[in-house]
């Protein structure tokens, strides 16, 4: 099971990198002339903007986490639910980072494997559950 939950967590982040990321780097370089380090860093604030506006706007879904059936809840005792959602936001900026970022999404997605949560959860004070999770909660 957990192990079907981590592939469904990869399959969302991947989603929402294509649908975002990628085609915010390939805009930044055809339409501003910017270098790739410049794109990257412009294609990674517009990923951080799109998920803390979805995350908070739309129930804790993004269109990757909507396509796997997730949903990203915040610590609700908290009295800001979008900074703490910036705050889970930016840290998934360090599996961007050069030479060093594959380091940290391995950690991260071992780290999932064995307690269900990845480092960026854990800064963020959140959790992602599966849509039967959220479901079985609420009853």
């Amino acid at each position: 099971m957990r192990n079907k939950y981590v592939q469904l967590r990869i399959l969302a982040g991947l989603i929402d990198v294509i649908v975002v990321y990628v085609p915010t780097v390939i805009l930044a370089i055809l339409f501003l002339k910017a270098n790739f380090r410049t794109a990257d860093i412009i294609g990674q604030l517009g990923f951080v903007v799109y998920n803390i506006v979805l995350i908070t706007s739309n129930h804790g879904q993004t269109l990757g986490k909507k396509i796997a059936r997730e949903y990203v809840l915040v610590n609700d005792e908290l009295p800001d639910k979008a900074l703490i959602a910036g705050i889970r936001e930016v840290t998934k900026a360090i599996y961007f980072l050069p030479f060093v970022g594959w380091i940290f999404g391995i950690l991260s997605i071992t780290l999932c494997f064995f307690k269900g949560r990845m480092l960026h959860d854990y800064f963020g004070n959140s959790e992602v559950v599966l849509e039967k999770d959220m479901l079985r909660m609420e009853k």
